[in-house]
Parts: structure tokens; C-alpha cells; sequence
């Protein structure tokens, strides 16, 4: 697959212990650690321009069957996209699946659809509006910090419809769903929405509770006249009002709605 290669993305790089690398990123100083394989095709990188260029030049370097260089040279490709180190010029996700985790593979298609939505206002719910918090290496770190869990639905063309981030503190603690970010495309009618958050909210429930016991699912929201609208929207999928705790935040109350399961 061809690609496009960015320099000087990672400031700084040291090797910790043998066959251990470690970078750390010019924006944000996020540290990453990677192998000698992941190093050596991140050194072969810059000399060309295609995935398979790079495969065919591991495989005479190393020992390996196919199979299992193809799978370990996709992760290493999915990592460094999303650092923005690459950039696939066309899409690379297969995934036929119409909702999944958000992960290696689709940090950067959710990131763009995140800063479009917040650019046109395409959002439900949103914690934070800057469109920095979502990239894709943000992103990712919250995820391997175990700060956050993500699903996002599609349609059959691969167009992502629909992004909720939840925090995984009141999962593991408390048996609480708590949602972050939902963002939604506006392509949809009402009913698509709430088709499509419904679906999110089924997935993300189903998929927790695998680990957890999981008891309900809550946004936590400031009363003003922005709110009122979400609210009317909640009540229609189910939620209702837990808890007012009156000026709580900046003098306004702060609102627990939640969906009992």
C-alpha cells in the first residue's frame, strides 16, 4: 500500500535495552516504545513509499514466515500512522464490521471524522471541544493509560457515523458507564441517530460487561439553555434525571442523567 513519510515526527530516540527502542514525539513528548523490528522498518521507511517495498526487504533481513511478518509489519504500520509519522494515501481499513473498538487501525479515520464533526458542530456531546485532545496519538494514550474506552459505528462504505468514548474509572470501580464524547454525523434523520447511538450504547454495554458487572449508563452535564435540547434527547433513549448537585460547577448545577440496565 503506498504512503507518504513524515520527518522528524519523533524528537527523540534511545535505545532503553537491548532490542527495546525508545521515542518520544516532537508534539505532546508522548513516549512510545518499540522493538528492533519495529526500529528497522521504521528506518526503512524513509527509502520508500510502499508497504510491500518494506516487506520484501524485512523478509530477506529476517528469518520469518510470511504470515507472521505481514502481521507483525501491519501493527508496526498501523503504530506509526498514527504517531503521523505515515500516511496511507488511500484507506486501509477492511474491517467489514459496522461497529468496533476503536483501535491501532482506526485511530486516525475517527480522529477526522471528530475534527469534522466539531468543525460543522456534528456533535451530541462533547467534554471537550478542542480539536487537539483528539488525535490520534492522544488519543491512543488515553486508551493504553486504561483512561478511556471507544467504539465508533460505520455504514457498509466504511464511513464512520458515530464515536462514543466512555471513562473506564467508574467501570472498574463502580459498575458506571460513563460517557465522555458522543459525536454523530449530521447526514443522519432523527431516527438514524438514535438508531446509531442506541447501537453504540448496546455494543459498548455488551462488550464491558464481558469483565464487569455493569449496572448503568450516565452523562454527567451542566444546566444551561445548550443543555436543554441533550436533555430532551436523553429522555427519549431512556435516561432520566439521577441527581442535581446545585452549583457545582462554576455556579451552575451539574446534572446526573442516567439509563438504568
Amino acid at each position: 500500500m503506498k504512503y507518504s513519510y513524515k520527518k522528524d515526527v519523533f524528537k527523540f530516540i534511545r535505545e532503553e535495552k537491548k532490542g527495546y527502542f525508545l521515542l518520544v514525539t516532537e508534539k505532546n513528548n508522548i513516549q512510545v516504545f518499540i522493538n528492533e523490528v519495529a526500529k528497522e522498518v521504521m528506518d526503512l521507511i524513509p527509502l520508500y513509499n510502499d508497504t510491500e517495498d518494506v516487506f520484501n526487504r524485512m523478509l530477506n533481513i529476517y528469518d520469518i514466515d510470511e504470515k507472521t511478518l505481514h502481521k507483525d509489519m501491519k501493527a508496526i504500520f498501523d503504530l506509526f500512522e498514527v504517531y503521523g509519522m505515515i500516511e496511507f494515501e488511500t484507506s486501509k481499513n477492511k474491517n467489514n464490521e459496522l461497529i468496533e473498538m476503536v483501535g491501532d487501525e482506526s485511530y486516525c479515520a475517527v480522529s477526522k471524522f471528530i475534527a469534522s464533526c466539531l468543525k460543522n458542530k456534528d456533535y451530541i456531546f462533547c467534554a471537550n471541544p478542542n480539536e487537539e485532545y483528539y488525535l490520534p496519538e492522544l488519543m491512543r494514550y488515553r486508551v493504553m493509560q486504561n483512561r478511556e474506552y471507544a467504539s465508533f459505528t460505520k455504514d457498509k462504505f466504511g464511513n464512520i457515523l458515530c464515536y462514543m468514548s466512555v471513562s473506564s474509572d467508574g467501570i472498574r470501580n463502580q459498575g458506571v458507564i460513563t460517557v465522555t464524547n458522543l459525536f454523530i454525523s449530521e447526514s443522519l434523520n432523527s431516527e438514524e441517530k438514535k438508531m446509531e447511538i442506541n447501537k453504540i450504547f448496546n455494543y459498548l454495554i455488551n462488550t464491558t460487561r464481558l469483565v464487569f458487572p455493569i449496572n448503568k449508563i450516565r452523562f454527567m452535564l451542566i444546566e444551561d439553555e445548550n443543555s436543554k435540547v441533550f436533555v430532551e434527547r436523553l429522555k427519549k433513549l431512556g435516561f432520566e434525571c439521577e441527581c442535581v448537585l446545585k452549583k457545582e460547577y462554576h455556579q451552575k448545577n451539574l446534572l446526573y442523567y442516567t439509563r438504568f440496565l
